[in-house]
């Protein structure tokens, strides 16, 4: 048995007790904590990140809920992105660059030493080991030669090893036992085979950002133009065969697709959300609905409005949520919309609202 091996038997088995133990420290029952997630990112370098919770049946919002469960301690850093696995969430950080680890229940941090990784963005978790996409250190000539996917033992946070990806990784989707991850600096996804770690490329002709494997087995891509690195021809939606050639089978070109590639997945329907975002100095910004059967894009958005960063879709209520940042001038807030479009909630949160994550559905 190799050291991979040896090291994924006993991150599995750790893990197991670790989720089994961090949903119960005190020995009593706790409530379980419902709703919708805000991850605020805060400003870049003013470490003022913070988390909300929505709740959709008293339409109540708490905001800074981890600072608050935590005696005043705030997350202080910036934040990428967020997932929750099991009752554990996971804040991947920037400045500085650290993981905090936090029990759902009751929103209190685990105190796992800070991993040894640098500039984290995205995560999945699959049998209690976490794959990061690290975009890795800027070279003096600002590019990013030496990304790599950190894979970390859930039960303790520790990085048990690394792999080579292109440059500038994003999203990371795991489906069939294969990791695909998105490189947005060289236009490729990288495909391992997550039994031994083997690889292939996806080449693309635009920036990967985010992906979605649909009802019918077909990958679906967000691609950017990477601020005019490519061409307004080829941005948009790239959709891929999951098989082991990796067929491109569908483009589909949205030339106002937000730069961060922002999507969601209605699954019932068969509907991808996405983000489109007028260019600067613009602010105008609509989410559109693409139908993976037809493969076709909307005609109309399904809503339209100023400055929206963020986007996620809760198929247990058939709510859509849409962030919008105000521009990180102050306060953002939050929408809730049915799938026609009428808006039914509305809320203020922190600063920077990017993202959602259900728990507890």
């Amino acid at each position: 048995m190799n050291k991979m091996n040896k090291l994924w038997m006993i991150a599995v088995a750790m893990g197991f007790l670790f989720l089994q133990a961090c949903n119960n420290d005190s020995g009593e029952e706790q409530p379980a904590r419902t709703g919708v997630l805000v991850v605020n990112a805060g400003n870049f370098g003013d470490a003022n990140g913070s988390i909300s919770l929505y709740d959709e049946k008293t339409h109540e919002i708490e905001n800074y809920i981890v600072k608050n469960a935590n005696a005043g301690s705030a997350i202080g850093a910036g934040i990428e992105s967020m997932i929750a696995y099991g009752n554990l969430g996971i804040i991947l950080c920037n400045a500085p660059d650290k993981l905090e680890y936090i029990d759902l229940t009751t929103m209190k941090y685990i105190n796992f030493p800070t991993t040894n990784i640098t500039s984290p963005r995205y995560m999945v978790a699959y049998n209690n080991i976490g794959y990061v996409s690290c975009w890795g250190p800027w070279s003096q000539n600002w590019t990013l030669d030496e990304s790599y996917v950190a894979i970390l033992n859930i039960s303790n946070g520790n990085v048990m090893d690394s792999l080579k990806c292109g440059s500038g990784p994003e999203g990371l989707l795991i489906f069939n036992n294969k990791l695909y991850v998105a490189n947005s600096y060289d236009s490729t996804i990288t495909v391992f085979d997550v039994s031994d770690f083997s690889k292939s490329t996806i080449t693309l002709n635009a920036a990967p950002q985010h992906m979605i494997v649909d009802t019918n087995d077909i990958l679906w891509v967000s691609v950017t133009s990477a601020y005019g690195k490519f061409s307004s021809e080829e941005i948009g939606l790239v959709g891929v065969s999951t098989d082991a050639v990796h067929e491109i089978i569908k483009k589909v070109n949205i030339k106002n697709i937000s730069e961060e590639g922002t999507m969601a997945y209605n699954r019932e329907d068969h509907e991808i959300y996405i983000l489109s975002a007028e260019p600067w100095p613009g602010t105008a910004t609509e989410v559109l609905a693409f139908n993976t059967d037809q493969k076709e894009l909307s005609s109309n958005p399904v809503v339209s409005g100023e400055n929206f960063s963020g986007l996620n879709y809760n198929v247990d209520t058939g709510i859509l949520y849409v962030a919008d940042a105000a521009g990180f001038q102050g306060n953002g807030k939050i929408m809730a919309y049915d799938k026609q479009g009428n808006q039914i909630d509305e809320a203020t949160v922190a600063i920077g609202p990017t993202s959602f994550l259900f728990i507890n559905k």
